[in-house]
């Protein structure tokens, strides 16, 4: 397997180097390890604080949905969080629960998305969040992705 090493800067939204698209038909997951630095630290002074900012993850056959891993600096508890971010039929999914907090900057993460009948199933460094829904009929034909990783 190839591995590469970008680095998304500010107001960016695709890393760079960046390594281009890929297409896949019918995946059943994808996986990457990404690693966080201090410049994931942010204060945006507003409500935007609380979004969340996307990382590697599929798109779908139908527009307006996606799964990936999304995280943001949490301000208030001053730490790094993830969270499953799914979003179908351009309803994202949101539940307190799944958020991962106090992600460690500057050490490798494993995080891995897969897609299962009937919920996606995330990873972190063995940490496993699932998002239940009806998938079957989401993610049939192909799916794209933005950058080069493990797909299968």
């Amino acid at each position: 397997m190839q591995s590469f090493q970008s680095t998304v800067s500010q107001v960016n939204h695709h890393p760079s180097p960046y390594h281009g698209y890929g297409l896949v038909t019918n995946p059943k997951g994808i996986s990457s390890r990404v690693k966080f630095n201090e410049t994931a630290i942010y204060n945006l002074g507003n409500r935007d604080q609380f979004d969340w900012n996307k990382t590697f993850g599929l798109n779908g056959s139908q527009i307006g949905t996606e799964c990936r891993w999304g995280w943001r600096w949490n301000l208030e508890k001053n730490t790094l969080e993830l969270y499953p971010y799914v979003r179908i039929n351009n309803t994202i999914h949101f539940d307190d629960s799944l958020i991962i907090s106090n992600i460690p900057l500057h050490e490798w993460l494993n995080l891995k998305i897969e897609l299962k009948s009937d919920r996606y199933v995330f990873t972190a460094n063995g940490q496993v969040k699932e998002v239940w829904a009806d998938i079957a009929n989401k993610y049939n034909g192909t799916c794209s992705f933005k950058v080069h990783r493990h797909i299968w």
